[in-house]
């Protein structure tokens, strides 16, 4: 049925900011945000301190996080430009809840998809600390990297100065907040939006990876190349098969990290009961949770359709890229 959960295998070229999400979310991070500058139209305090914990939006199809509330802060607070949903009300905690960890990446962090192999060129010796798809260099030298794959597809993402990790400790209280809130949520964005917002698409985010500089780039080898060969030199990348995300943000004047780059959170959808108990309108055919592009993932195919014949019809399962990594996906049936 239109708008929810199905796998959809389709024949265009991959967008970058698809090869970005689905590549790097197996590196257990989080979401990985292809645009981690916030909203310029969005107040100037918001976007210089970038996503945090609490706000609720939407993770757009172009790899984008749109805010649109916090639930720890009053309705009335210059962030609520839009709005709050009907019945608002902040929920309460305690600093005591949020781990921060100011240098959980170290400068010059690099993380990468699988398959793909760095090596340095610089010509001053590197200190490198290797540790699975993560690879750490020195910030007061050079970044020249050479990086090459036989991967079909992969992604990889340059912290020149590190990034800071936020996550909330507990969410037990977070679980009963979201089952009193979440039709009022989605029909403020039904109304916000003048249509039934697509299933799945609101996110609260309980954890977040910000830093002050970035640099992002994918590939994807078409059938005639055997293999991705291409140059990084502190933030310019170079290569044939190489796609750079060349937007506007990569670094920020800030002395605080405000730019987004991983999120963790609980992505909300409806069961099939519940949306049509409360819309007339079935969700946005376009709400697809996984698309998958040339290649399948028979494991991810296996285990979706292994999982939804043991599910009940009011119970059918999201499979949403945050769920999948370190974050959880909500069915929510009144």
């Amino acid at each position: 049925m239109p708008g929810f959960t199905h796998i959809v295998p389709v024949s265009v070229p991959p967008a970058p900011e698809n090869i970005y999400v689905r590549t790097l979310l197996p590196t257990g991070h989080g979401y990985p945000v292809y645009f981690p500058t916030s909203n310029v139209s969005l107040p100037a305090e918001y976007v210089s301190q970038g996503a945090r914990i609490g706000d609720v939006g939407r993770l757009t199809h172009n790899g984008f996080f749109s805010f649109y509330f916090n639930i720890f802060l009053p309705a009335n607070h210059p962030f609520h430009v839009q709005g709050t949903p009907r019945n608002f009300r902040p929920l309460e905690y305690d600093e005591s809840e949020i781990s921060r960890l100011p240098n959980y990446f170290q400068p010059g962090t690099t993380i990468r998809s699988n398959g793909i192999k760095l090596t340095r060129t610089s010509s001053s010796p590197l200190w490198v600390c290797s540790s699975g798809s993560i690879d750490i260099i020195h910030s007061f030298l050079p970044r020249k990297l050479a990086i090459e794959s036989t991967e079909s597809e992969g992604a990889i993402l340059v912290l020149p100065d590190g990034a800071s990790r936020e996550d909330l400790v507990s969410s037990s209280r977070l679980d009963v907040f979201l089952q009193e809130h979440y039709l009022d949520w989605y029909q403020y964005f039904s109304h916000y939006t003048h249509a039934s917002p697509p299933n799945g698409s609101v996110y609260i985010v309980t954890g977040v990876d910000k830093a002050r500089s970035w640099s992002i780039a994918t590939f994807s080898l078409s059938t005639q190349d055997y293999k991705m060969m291409g140059d990084y030199t502190d933030g310019t990348w170079f290569g044939t098969n190489i796609i750079p995300n060349d937007s506007e943000g990569g670094s920020s004047e800030n002395e605080n990290p405000n730019q987004c780059v991983f999120l963790r959170g609980t992505r909300i959808s409806l069961g099939k009961f519940a949306w049509f108990e409360n819309f007339d309108d079935p969700p946005d055919d376009e709400a697809r949770y996984m698309v998958i592009l040339h290649r399948p993932l028979p494991l991810l195919q296996r285990w979706f359709y292994k999982t939804n014949e043991a599910l009940p019809e009011s119970q059918y399962l999201s499979v949403s890229p945050s769920c999948m990594s370190l974050a959880e996906s909500r069915v929510l049936n009144s």
